[in-house]
């Protein structure tokens, strides 16, 4: 017989914070969260660190890129945020599935147990688990992909007003104190001057893609296995943390911490991914339009 996964009913108040003593709901274990954190995470760090290290011995080029060099940078520019993006989905959905297979197979063992009257063989067993079907929408909507109310939209708009107030803030530090740190919309603002293509190729995966892999990896998948093994609020302020450092940009660190923050508190309030998701996409498009406005000459 084909198993199926039955998927547990949802809190009917999704929006309501979880009591700290509150069991996560989801399947797979605090270790698992670790180890499928480091898959990706370890070789996008070190292969990051390389790219500074070599990038700091080349001289910085002072003339904008011819138009071949700049279609090859922004096809390389394209394949590389794909490949780095996809890891961090590819690596949540396979660990997410896995985990809702197990709990489905050990499901239909118990029921196989109770019909047979007893202990069914370990043949049979396994036999039943590889016939354990996960549909992709249930993996989906354990990592976060469901409704939320119409409510926390106004909670995005204000979170969304905080984090400029912060980044404002963090530029103004930096200026003021001539720390000799860049954060990541100047570094692409400079680049723009050079390799105009590839930067446009960028900002745009920055406001598609990368907003849906991270936040079905960092909020789907890390912060609710995080949970698993920590208090709530540990969990938030560790997964806003890895968030932060998975960028490798030491410049921006404290404001990417920020945000992790912000995202990781409207997954937890809101028991959805779309709420993070929608902020993150909004943050990310207005800094590209930002930066747009600035190599159209519309900004000085």
């Amino acid at each position: 017989m084909v198993s199926s996964l039955s998927y547990p009913e949802r809190d009917p108040q999704p929006d309501r914070p979880p009591q700290r003593t509150e069991e996560a709901p989801v399947p797979w274990s605090f270790r698992e969260t670790w180890l499928a954190l480091l898959i990706p995470l370890v070789p996008w760090l070190l292969l990051s660190l390389g790219t500074q290290l070599q990038g700091s011995r080349l001289p910085a080029p002072k003339a904008p890129l011819s138009l071949q060099q700049d279609l090859e940078g922004a096809l390389a520019a394209a394949l590389s945020t794909l490949v780095v993006e996809g890891a961090f989905l590819l690596v949540a959905l396979f660990f997410a599935r896995r985990a809702l297979r197990r709990q489905a197979a050990s499901e239909a063992g118990k029921l196989a147990t109770t019909e047979a009257g007893g202990e069914i063989p370990p043949s049979s067993a396994s036999a039943t688990a590889k016939e354990v079907r996960v549909p992709l929408g249930a993996v989906l909507q354990t990592l976060g992909l469901r409704r939320f109310r119409p409510l926390f939209l106004w909670l995005i708009v204000a979170f969304l007003a905080l984090l400029y107030l912060v980044n404002g803030l963090y530029s103004a530090l930096l200026e003021g104190l001539h720390l000799p740190l860049q954060t990541n919309d100047q570094v692409i603002l400079e680049s723009s001057r050079l390799a105009p293509l590839t930067t446009v190729v960028l900002l745009a995966l920055a406001v598609i893609v990368a907003p849906l892999c991270e936040e079905i990896f960092f909020r789907g998948f890390v912060f609710p296995g995080l949970r698993r093994g920590l208090p709530v609020g540990w969990a938030v302020l560790v997964s806003a943390l890895i968030f932060g450092l998975a960028h490798a940009d030491l410049g921006s660190l404290p404001v990417l911490i920020v945000i992790g923050l912000l995202l990781a508190l409207l997954r937890w309030w809101s028991g959805s991914l779309y709420p993070g998701l929608l902020l993150h996409m909004l943050n990310n498009g207005i800094s590209a339009a930002v930066i747009l406005l600035y190599m159209l000459g519309r900004l000085h």
